[in-house]
């Protein structure tokens, strides 16, 4: 009876001093959780990591890039016509679209290269003001025109009357015509359809239709030489 007891007792206290050790497949789920647990410590993943990585790359750099080009390149006259124009077409793809500034020292240094805007580049710049309804910077680059020893030719002022008659300026837009003609510039068939179009627009149907009767304008489009006076 003692010998039972005391086997007894002893199965107890070992239950106590050595407790039983977790079996290998207990082990093995404990260690796969985690697994998980450390694998997913860190950053996070994302779908596209790669594609995530090369936009960080593509667009900081390119910034930085362009900063410093248009501060010190352009500034210096440290500029090749090539990276020029690698620039300006980042520039006019971008979102939102650069301010004025920034195109204007790129262009400045160009400038101090050597490469300055002839009659041709001026007209397209003005043309395009006149374009965006922005006739005043039309005139700006007239005058340009102007310090530059150019003379201002019949495509300058068709361009003129049609950013003048896009904004609703119609009295301006007779002026100026009567001021091409006084200065010897002799409309064509585009700044006189551009003038009644613009009449035709604001309601001066009248004043478009004995425009168009006018003798001076003959059967087949053409103007004969004008003479400064009143519209008809």
């Amino acid at each position: 009876m003692s010998s039972s007891g005391t086997a007894s007792k002893v199965k107890l206290s070992s239950l106590f001093t050595n407790p039983q050790r977790p079996t290998s497949s207990n082990s093995k789920t404990s260690s796969k959780l985690s697994s998980l647990f450390i694998k997913n410590q860190g950053t996070p993943t994302s779908s596209n990591p790669t594609t995530s990585s090369e936009n960080l790359i593509s667009k900081v750099p390119i910034q930085t890039q362009l900063e410093k080009f248009l501060e010190t390149n352009c500034k210096s006259g440290d500029v090749t016509i090539n990276e020029a124009l690698h620039y300006f077409e980042h520039m006019i793809q971008m979102q939102p679209t650069p301010p004025i500034w920034s195109f204007n020292r790129l262009f400045g240094g160009l400038a101090k290269i050597g490469l300055l805007p002839n009659f041709i580049t001026l007209n397209i710049l003005l043309n395009c003001f006149c374009n965006v309804t922005r006739a005043r910077d039309g005139f700006v680059v007239m005058g340009s025109l102007l310090r530059r020893g150019y003379r201002p030719s019949t495509v300058t002022y068709t361009a003129l009357l049609k950013g003048l008659c896009m904004e609703d300026r119609i009295d301006e837009a007779t002026r100026l015509f009567k001021t091409m003609i006084k200065l010897g510039c002799q409309p064509t068939v585009v700044t006189f359809g551009t003038l009644v179009n613009g009449l035709c627009r604001t309601g001066n149907t009248n004043v478009a239709l004995r425009s168009v009767a006018d003798p001076r304008w003959d059967n087949r489009g053409r103007t004969t030489p004008w003479k400064v006076g009143k519209m008809a």
